[in-house]
């Protein structure tokens, strides 16, 4: 299909091209497995670390449910 063209470009616009390209592919595989590691670290996250502490500071028991989300809601 390009055996007819081939012959009139010259090398150094092949090689410029080709190697353009693949760094353009490097520069993304490495993206795509930094964007894959946040994504993993985001929704993975650390199990030991509480979300909410009461004013004593002691983590909430796994089975706690605020009655009241919003603060000053009557």
């Amino acid at each position: 299909m390009f055996s007819s063209v081939r012959h009139e470009i010259s090398a150094a616009y092949w090689i410029i091209y080709m190697s353009g390209h693949v760094v353009l592919t490097l520069l993304n595989a490495i993206w795509l497995t930094k964007m894959i590691r946040s994504l993993r670290k985001r929704f993975e996250g650390d199990d030991k670390k509480p979300i909410l502490t009461p004013t004593n500071g002691q983590p909430l028991p796994a089975n706690y449910t605020d009655t009241n989300p919003v603060q000053g809601a009557a």
